[in-house]
């Protein structure tokens, strides 16, 4: 093998015209590879199912909502005081998606 400097570009196009040929056949393999792979990952974190019991567990001990109960009673003792307050919060638990009462209808 002579590899000169005046004959290495000759010779480096002439290789790249033979692997020029099947570059759409590489690229081919490379895009089923990808696409293998990516097959292969979903179907592995598909198969890596939780049991029932196991969720079950993390909901019980997780943590549980608080509501605190000096602004739940400051708020009932606001609408117990208040005949127009508790008539409005009552209407908004019978039908929650009705629009706002506007001002001159409560008067």
């Amino acid at each position: 093998m002579n590899l000169e400097l005046k004959n290495l570009s000759e010779k480096l196009l002439l290789a790249l015209k033979k692997i020029g040929r099947f570059l759409p056949f590489i690229f081919a393999l490379l895009v089923l590879g990808l696409y293998g792979f990516l097959v292969l990952h979903i179907n592995q974190i598909m198969q890596s199912d939780i049991e029932e019991a196991e969720i079950e567990e993390i909901i019980r001990t997780g943590p549980g909502l608080e509501i605190d109960r000096q602004a739940v009673d400051a708020i009932e003792r606001l609408q117990d005081q208040n005949v127009e307050v508790e008539a409005i919060f009552q209407e908004a638990r019978d039908n929650p998606f009705a629009e706002a009462v506007a001002d001159n209808e409560l008067e």
